[in-house]
């Protein structure tokens, strides 16, 4: 056997080992289209949390939890983020944010035949009347909490939208194309029975990086996410994700916007 064969081989392999990419953890739900162990590249969120944090020079071990799984783990500091999350003034208090991941809009979805003539609202407790198909972990439980409304708790999207055609509930709160993708999908025979209250529930939702505090040296790695992400928008990685997976309306924000506010 030839020894320079040997010793080259074995340094080519060291190389090889020591440019190996760190691993980083992440953890995720099922939100179809945007996030699903069933999706492409398991969605586009997805796609762009790891092509962000190929960019920064990490690859990614995604776990798919619950929603208040996800939560506890990240605080905890067992991984370093969740994925895609609003901000809101309560995780404020627990967590960090990455820049925007993709921008969204909320809606109140009906279902005709089961529902009331009205087709718009002003305020959101205008809405106490009616019960309120929710989804443990969201966003807006806080506030409706506070307005005292009416609230029947699910643990999926796909639940409740079934809710919504039983009559059960009278309105689901929803990203408008999470809940016409649940519709078409569930009763594409009925999806013109179903319909969305006016105005919109949330103008822009900037989901992010749900990011630890515990988790170790986790705000360098955010910085270096964001930085990532940057460069995927200017170098067109970005946009094709979005045109791949259908998504061309959903152009990103990038930069910070307030809080909106949920009651008007």
């Amino acid at each position: 056997m030839d020894w320079r064969g040997v010793v080259f081989g074995a340094a080519i392999g060291a190389m090889a080992v020591s440019k190996a990419a760190p691993v980083i953890s992440l953890v995720t739900g099922e939100w179809p289209p945007f996030v699903s162990q069933s999706a492409p590249d398991m969605g586009p969120v997805t796609e762009i949390v790891r092509m962000a944090m190929k960019e920064a020079g990490y690859e990614v071990s995604i776990q798919f939890v619950s929603w208040p799984i996800a939560e506890a783990m990240v605080e905890k500091g067992s991984v370093f983020a969740a994925f895609p999350y609003l901000k809101t003034d309560a995780r404020l208090a627990r967590f960090e944010f990455s820049d925007t991941l993709l921008t969204t809009t909320g809606r109140l979805f009906f279902f005709r035949p089961k529902w009331s003539s009205r087709t718009s609202y002003a305020r959101l407790d205008e809405l106490r009347p009616y019960t309120l198909g929710v989804i443990r972990g969201e966003w807006y439980l806080e506030e409706f909490g506070r307005l005292g409304l009416n609230l029947d708790y699910a643990t999926t999207e796909a639940q409740s939208i079934a809710k919504l055609r039983a009559g059960r509930v009278d309105l689901v709160p929803m990203n408008d194309v999470v809940g016409w993708h649940h519709i078409n999908t569930q009763f594409p025979k009925e999806s013109a029975s179903f319909g969305v209250l006016e105005p919109p529930l949330n103008l822009v939702g900037h989901n992010r990086l749900l990011v630890s505090r515990s988790y170790p040296e986790s705000r360098l790695l955010m910085q270096q996410f964001n930085d990532g992400l940057s460069r995927i928008r200017a170098n067109g990685v970005y946009d094709r994700i979005l045109i791949r997976h259908g998504l061309t309306g959903q152009a990103p924000v990038s930069v910070d916007a307030p809080i909106p506010a949920r009651n008007h």
